[in-house]
C-alpha cells in the first residue's frame, strides 16, 4: 500500500479522544469521540482497505481483537469534520450525516495484516488527464520512524 508522511496526532483524555491528520498545512480530517465508561464490547472481526497505486486498485484484509466502547443513536457523541485539502475533497461529496449513527472507541486491539493481496488494474473511457500517482510518490521518503511535528491546521467549532 502507499504510504504518505503527514502531520497525524491522537489525544487521549478521561471522556474524550480525537486525532487530527493535516499535509502540506491544511486540515485533512479530524476526528472526536466522547466517551463514558471502559471498553466492555469484545470484538473479533475482519475489515478490508482499498486503495488506488500505479493505476490498480489494491485490496487487503486485516484481522482483529479487542475490546471496544460503543454507543447508538443519540447516546454517540462524536464529529467527524472534512478539510479543504484536495486529498480529501472526495469524502465531502459523500455527504457524510453530521450526527453519528454510533460511536466506537477501541483503546487496545491486536490486528493481522492477512498476506492475501488482491489487486484490479483501473480502466476508464477516456484516457487520464494527469499522471496516476505512481512510485514517485513514495520512492524518496525517508527510512526515518520519526514522527513530524503535530497537525497545527485550525478545526472548526462545533456548530
Amino acid at each position: 500500500m502507499p504510504k504518505h508522511q503527514a502531520n497525524l496526532d491522537f489525544q487521549i483524555a478521561t471522556n474524550k479522544i480525537s486525532s487530527q491528520y493535516d499535509l502540506d498545512g491544511q486540515l485533512c480530517a479530524y476526528v472526536e469521540i466522547s466517551h463514558r465508561g471502559s471498553p466492555w464490547l469484545p470484538i473479533n472481526m475482519s475489515a478490508s482497505n482499498y486503495c488506488v497505486f500505479r493505476g490498480m486498485l489494491f485490496k487487503s484484509d486485516i484481522h482483529f481483537k479487542g475490546k471496544a466502547w460503543v454507543a447508538w443513536t443519540s447516546r454517540a457523541q462524536a464529529r467527524f469534520v472534512i478539510g479543504d485539502h484536495p486529498r480529501v475533497h472526495f469524502l465531502k461529496l459523500l455527504g457524510i450525516a453530521d450526527k453519528p449513527l454510533m460511536a466506537a472507541y477501541i483503546p487496545n486491539v491486536v490486528g493481522t495484516l492477512d498476506d492475501h493481496v488482491e489487486s484490479w488494474y483501473l480502466t476508464a473511457a477516456e484516457p487520464p488527464i494527469q499522471t496516476p500517482e505512481g512510485m514517485k510518490s513514495v520512492v524518496d521518503l525517508p527510512l526515518s520512524e520519526d514522527w513530524l511535528p503535530p497537525p497545527a491546521a485550525p478545526v472548526p467549532e462545533k456548530d
